[in-house]
């Protein structure tokens, strides 16, 4: 089974977290020599964002994201996407559990027969049909 090569940074990490991580720390500005006065807070400007995972308003999930989604719940790279899920040793059913789940977190609507789960089935197969999952109402 392929193994997924890090590059030693983190890439689950979304770029929100690192703004929440940026307002909870306040800059200081250092004390002025001449005057030895005590070190001030400068204005946290990053508070006014929002923190945590920002929601789309795209009507559908898309390629992107349909292939982070297949790749995570696989646990393959996007190189894989050809394969099949008996190559990749990859069980059908909690599969097609995660990817539903996966889907329905993002804020998307993906009926329960919507993911294949047969041993044959190619990851881009399964890609081409969660991309097209609506916004959930």
């Amino acid at each position: 089974m392929p193994t997924k090569k890090s590059s030693g940074t983190d890439s689950n990490r979304a770029p929100a977290e690192a703004a929440c991580e940026a307002a909870e720390t306040p800059a200081t500005t250092p004390a002025s020599t001449a005057s030895k006065a005590p070190a001030t807070t400068a204005p946290n400007t990053a508070s006014s964002l929002p923190c945590g995972p920002t929601r789309t308003t795209e009507t559908f999930l898309g390629h992107a994201q349909a292939v982070l989604i297949v790749c995570k719940c696989a646990n393959t790279i996007p190189a894989n996407l050809a394969r099949t899920l008996s190559e990749l040793g990859v069980n059908g059913i909690p599969f097609q559990q995660a990817v539903r789940t996966a889907v329905n977190a993002a804020g998307y609507a993906l009926g329960a027969a919507d993911v294949p789960g047969a041993p044959g089935t190619r990851l881009v197969q399964i890609v081409t049909i969660i991309q097209n999952a609506r916004r959930a109402v």
